[in-house]
């Protein structure tokens, strides 16, 4: 498949093969090292964001031009829903490396949703107040999936929203154990898919809480499903 898909105007975004827990998807993300949100999330002592892997990744050589053009194009211009590319893929996740920088990125996403009705779109944020605004100007299309990541482990985020689908926290092993937590975040995406169906999160009151062991700790608890 060619990673490179075209706008109406020439320019184009970078889909990236994911590998590991994300086998066999597809991504489309900006550059965390550009990211003043980001940078600012990984100066927070304790932080799930102060032990970022992108932004220490060792395919930083080869992402970084790639995520700054998709930096680039999505921050800067607002397009038309009938400007942005056909995404060649039944679902995709957005933002495996980084988060949403500004409105304009985040609107984008939307509208690129709503070009690709084929397509799930799941996007996990923290920078949840800027996806909120979005989201009052553009409405939220019925095929994307949107989740709030805790900034802490052992730590449940509490701000939500009416578009809240799932709320993703990491916790140490120790600390599920201790205090009843049911890990329900497999090892491979692909076998699961509980973040990637519309139907999982329709007609529900409450968002669904997704829990991940950290990946240090996955050989220490059971994880739901695992035989």
């Amino acid at each position: 498949m060619n990673n490179r898909i075209y706008l109406a105007d020439g320019n184009y975004l970078h889909m990236s093969k994911l590998s590991g827990k994300l086998e066999d998807f597809m991504s489309i993300s900006t550059s965390v090292w550009e990211n003043d949100f980001c940078k600012s999330r990984q100066k927070i002592d304790g932080s799930i964001c102060s032990e970022c892997y992108a932004a220490a990744s060792r395919w930083r050589k080869q992402l970084t031009t790639p995520l700054s053009n998709n930096t680039k194009v999505l921050t800067e211009k607002l397009y038309e829903v009938t400007d942005l590319p056909y995404v060649p893929t039944l679902t995709l996740r957005l933002e495996s490396h980084g988060d949403i920088n500004n409105l304009t990125q985040a609107r984008n996403y939307i509208r690129l949703a709503k070009r690709n009705p084929h397509c799930i779109f799941t996007l996990w944020t923290k920078n949840h107040a800027v996806m909120d605004a979005a989201i009052k100007i553009e409405g939220k299309p019925e095929n994307m999936i949107c989740g709030v990541s805790s900034l802490f482990k052992n730590k449940v985020e509490k701000k939500k929203y009416p578009w809240t689908d799932f709320v993703f926290t990491v916790y140490t092993a120790d600390y599920a154990t201790e205090h009843n937590i049911t890990i329900n975040c497999p090892r491979k995406c692909k076998t699961c898919m509980k973040c990637y169906t519309p139907d999982n999160f329709k007609n529900k009151t409450e968002p669904v809480y997704i829990s991940e062991v950290l990946k240090a700790d996955a050989n220490k608890i059971k994880v739901e499903g695992d035989s």
